[in-house]
């Protein structure tokens, strides 16, 4: 074989490997770019786990607090519990964690922005016991303009198909015992 034939089936061998080089590293590409979009998508909801649970703490806290006495002339309750079988989505009596939460500059935040809201309704009632209340706390990722039209008909943020998979949505029921009240100044409490 001459010199010219032997330099042309190296190049063609060379341009070969180049290509194969090319798609493996095309390939690898494609992995590390999908492996760090999974990497990003998990921080988010951690992120937005960690949100919602200190939410929870928020509300429930709020809920122990909150005033709910029966005394010989009547109930005497919160504020934050008075309006039943209605989302409440703004700050009422002591229910304070309620509504947009951790919103702010990208570079000052801390926590996922949310949307804390909450749905009052009688407890079961049961003989010799005292009154009590099952409230349903949900927290929705607050970026979804779902969130927004939820809150305007005043109904709970339900994951829909229209819903990407990148929105959030959790409940918890928190239950609220009330006290029972000997007279209507007393702060003991009694059970028969």
């Amino acid at each position: 074989m001459n010199k010219s034939n032997k330099q042309k089936s190296q190049l063609g061998v060379t341009l070969i490997e180049a290509m194969v080089a090319v798609a493996v590293l095309g390939v690898g590409s494609a992995s590390i770019f999908q492996v760090l979009a999974g990497v990003g998508l998990s921080n988010r909801r951690a992120q937005f786990q960690s949100s919602s649970l200190d939410a929870l703490g928020t509300i429930s806290a709020q809920l122990r607090d909150a005033p709910c006495d029966d005394t010989p002339i009547g109930p005497r309750d919160d504020a934050g519990l008075s309006v039943l079988d209605t989302w409440i989505h703004e700050p009422a009596g002591a229910m304070t964690g309620v509504g947009d939460l951790n919103l702010g500059t990208a570079a000052a935040q801390t926590s996922f922005p949310i949307r804390v809201q909450y749905l009052v309704t009688p407890g079961p009632a049961l003989p010799n016991a005292p009154r009590s209340f099952d409230v349903r706390v949900q927290v929705c990722e607050h970026s979804h303009p779902a969130v927004i039209s939820a809150v305007e008909e005043e109904r709970r943020c339900e994951p829909g198909l229209d819903w990407a998979s990148s929105l959030y949505v959790r409940e918890f029921i928190v239950k609220k015992v009330c006290a029972e009240r000997e007279t209507d100044t007393s702060r003991g409490e009694y059970y028969e």
